[in-house]
């Protein structure tokens, strides 16, 4: 099982404290001693800070590292930034920061990031296209694909799965070591949790394991500060945080948490069973797409999803691409007269508004869908996503509601139960999406319910794309 040594940052800075913004190479420092490369997540902020204070020996100590971006505490964050916007214009604003951000990161640590990623519930699931414009990895958001729920497809964007809405969820250990690195009982408690946690993962076969190992600075204090400074929406100066609010630990404590944060790096990297890596070696693992979809597949996700009444995620295909896969088929057999051993697995993006769910058309001919097919080829390659639906003589025609038809008609023809030009085919009431869209929609309106976040901000779009991008979702499996 891979694990992704991931260690942490916030807004939070002491930028005048020496010790403190030097907590960052003791890190770098642990993991370079045990031979591991970690991966330091970091605010934009924290680069131009080391620059503006000429800090190159932190710089140089984490570059030692990978770097990868990590949201902000300044606001407004993600989802204050697409609140309200549709799928286009949420990704190109958050394109337009995150972008920004990155390049910032490149300059200071003259180093390209490895991706970005995911800070709090500080969520929006148009960030998804903002990695699949960049063509690198999305760390640490709600998407997970069944079964396993491990590194997983969304939107286009390769994603390594935190706090996914689905039970017994293994893929992040859900603690971070922050406050019990410098109290031994603490640390003993915790480092039995992971273990334990280790052990379930083994079990089952999960991939991949992230363990989020700490924030640097929160070696140096404890205290929400970040609430003081960013707290209901609003960015508040460092002064006005209370003076009590921070507790400043010893040198001694940070000592005590250094020699712990040793044992728990050993672990990671010496555990049977555990192989540390690295994101980029996760996007080369994991960052390989089948070309083709072969009729055999198509038929037995069709079967399957027919005798329940859902719309399937495949081992390898999203719902979209099985989508796309039966109007091939469909197509391919008006030209040719019978189905294609296989088709060419398009990337193609769900939705961007709600898919009606009663057809407004009971049933059409086999000639009929064939040309639905052509039509619904045509429309996702002009416009890079699928449809809400098609209209049948000003009509229309969900999304679902085709896809069951579509489903019906190919494993009709390929079972050879008898399809003509004049064979009719139904269209039922069927799902906007998938299964796993409703929790996952529910997941980023949790939002809101951060002490940072805006009170008030409406969660509607944001949760509504996430649904509707679930048509996107699918397994990442490992080369070879």
């Amino acid at each position: 099982m891979d694990v992704l040594i991931v260690i942490g940052d916030q807004d939070t800075y002491h930028e005048r404290e020496s010790d403190v913004v030097s907590s960052p190479i003791w890190v770098a420092d642990v993991l370079s001693d045990e031979g591991l490369r970690g991966l330091f997540v970091l605010h934009a902020r924290r680069a131009e800070i080391l620059a503006a204070e000429g800090r190159g020996d932190v710089i140089r100590a984490l570059r030692r590292h990978e770097i990868g971006l990590h949201g902000r505490d300044i606001h407004p964050v993600i989802p204050e930034i697409v609140e309200d916007r549709g799928w286009h214009d949420g990704v190109e604003a958050l394109l337009a920061v995150e972008g920004a951000e990155l390049d910032l990161l490149g300059r200071v640590f003259e180093e390209e990031p490895v991706g970005s990623s995911q800070h709090r519930n500080h969520a929006a699931p148009q960030i998804f296209g903002v990695a699949r414009r960049l063509g690198m990895p999305y760390l640490f958001g709600f998407p997970a694909a069944p079964p396993l729920h491990s590194v997983s497809w969304y939107a286009g964007a390769l994603n390594v799965p935190f706090n996914a809405p689905v039970p017994d969820f293994l893929g992040f250990f859900p603690a971070v070591f922050d406050d019990a690195l410098s109290d031994d009982l603490a640390f003993a408690a915790m480092f039995g949790r992971l273990q334990r946690h280790v052990e379930r993962c083994r079990e089952v076969g999960l991939p991949l394991l992230v363990v989020f190992v700490c924030h640097p600075e929160r070696l140096c204090y404890t205290g929400p500060i970040e609430q003081w400074q960013y707290g209901n929406g609003r960015n508040h100066d460092s002064a006005t945080v209370p003076p009590d609010v921070e507790k400043r630990r010893s040198r001694s404590e940070i000592d005590r948490a250094l020699a712990n944060l040793r044992s728990l790096v050993r672990y990671l990297r010496d555990a049977p069973g555990l192989e540390p890596t690295t994101v980029r070696d996760v996007a080369r693992s994991y960052g390989t797409q089948v070309e083709t979809i072969s009729r055999g597949e198509i038929v037995e996700l069709c079967a399957t999803s027919l005798g329940q009444h859902r719309i399937p995620i495949g081992a390898r295909v999203s719902a979209a691409e099985l989508l796309i896969g039966c109007a091939e088929m469909l197509a391919h057999f008006g030209r040719e007269g019978r189905l294609p051993a296989m088709v060419a697995r398009r990337d193609v993006l769900g939705p961007i508004e709600p898919p009606p769910l009663a057809p407004e058309v009971g049933r059409v001919e086999l000639a009929r869908l064939v040309t639905l097919a052509d039509d619904l080829l045509a429309l996702t390659k002009e416009a890079g996503h699928l449809p809400a639906s098609l209209a049948i003589n000003g009509r229309s025609v969900g999304l679902g509601s085709l896809y069951g038809a579509f489903a019906t008609a190919c494993l009709r023809i390929a079972r050879g139960e008898g399809a003509t030009d004049t064979t009719d085919f139904a269209f039922d009431v069927w799902p906007r999406y998938p299964e796993p869209a409703v929790a996952l929609g529910e997941q980023y309106r949790l939002c809101v319910e951060d002490p940072l976040v805006r009170p008030g901000l409406s969660t509607e779009a944001i949760a509504r794309h996430a649904r509707l991008q679930t048509w996107t979702l699918k397994p990442a499996t490992r080369a070879g």
